[in-house]
């Protein structure tokens, strides 16, 4: 008889708090996907890094799966409404991280303004792909369209002029050696010391960037085609903030884009370490300051919702 009232009353409870669950659910639905246009461990879509891919795509169906239940709590509730308000603070107050690339399957396409939208379209309107972090490597650039099959698709042929050049066997990882784009990139830059903003792009054989600042003054941009070049002293300095602009024509073989910085006494550093990478025009750069502000308020938020996730599979093998 007692197991019985218990059981009779377990649906009765469940069903009160199923406001609570669907709540929870859209909150925790808000924190994971929406941008926040920052870079850090839990930044939204898309699930680009390799700890956010880890958590979306493997541990969080598992906990969804196995512990639907935690989004039952209240408490949990007040959590989730916490990092909903930071989450949506930084995607409408923050800075948008990263340069914009857009990329050009030939020379042809480029001259017709033919460039291809990828998955990061969806959240970029505006690029094939978003320079977050060095690419030094030709599976880092937005070249996943380069399979031969899909070239040969109405789809591809209605826009663009290149086309495949040879098979690649079934099984085998591509090569995309056929490959040739043209390479936009476009942004901004702040330079806190002054250094020379150097481009390291292994496999372009043509193109160029410049910088320009405030008043119109331009500064062309120095591309080395490896890291390892004999002359790497600083030649031309900048500091503050300035407008990137420019093209690079990839050939075939290793790829890179990677932004570096040349003290004057001739040390190198990452830009992504002693710099800052925005989307816009210099002039819609917020200040220093309230862009550090935003990077702690944006490492807070990642520390938080990794805590949440452990407390949810402490919960989970608790219950």
């Amino acid at each position: 008889m007692k197991a019985t009232a218990i059981n009779s009353r377990l649906p009765g409870r469940l069903s009160g708090d199923v406001p609570w669950f669907f709540l929870n659910a859209a909150l925790l639905l808000l924190v994971i996907a929406l941008p926040s246009r920052m870079t850090t461990w839990f930044d939204g879509l898309p699930w680009t890094g390799r700890t956010e891919t880890v958590l979306m795509m493997v541990l969080m169906p598992a906990l969804l799966i196995l512990g639907w239940r935690f989004l039952f709590q209240r408490r949990v509730c007040i959590t989730l409404l916490v990092l909903a308000v930071v989450k949506l603070t930084l995607t409408f107050g923050g800075s948008a991280d990263g340069w914009r690339v857009k990329v050009y399957p030939s020379e042809t396409d480029y001259e017709r303004s033919a460039w291809v939208e990828t998955y990061t379209t969806l959240w970029q309107a505006d690029a094939s792909g978003l320079l977050l972090r060095p690419w030094r490597n030709k599976r880092d650039f937005p070249i996943e369209w380069a399979h031969p099959e899909f070239m040969e698709q109405d789809i591809w042929t209605s826009k663009f002029t290149v086309g495949p050049r040879g098979k690649e066997n079934i099984g085998s990882k591509p090569t995309y050696d056929f490959v040739q784009p043209i390479v936009s990139v476009s942004g901004s830059v702040r330079v806190h010391e002054p250094s020379e903003l150097v481009i390291v792009a292994s496999g372009a054989v043509n193109g160029s960037l410049v910088l320009t600042n405030s008043v119109g003054k331009k500064i062309p941009v120095r591309v080395l085609t490896k890291r390892g070049e004999s002359d790497v002293r600083s030649k031309r300095q900048i500091d503050g903030v300035w407008n990137v602009s420019g093209i690079l024509e990839y050939a075939e073989g290793a790829w890179s884009l990677d932004p570096l910085l040349i003290s004057p006494d001739g040390n190198i550093t990452s830009v992504f370490d002693r710099g800052e990478l925005f989307r816009g025009k210099a002039k819609q750069m917020p200040s220093a300051r309230s862009v550090k502000l935003f990077q702690i308020l944006s490492q807070g938020f990642s520390i938080f919702l990794a805590g949440l996730t452990i407390f949810w599979i402490m919960w989970l093998v608790g219950s």
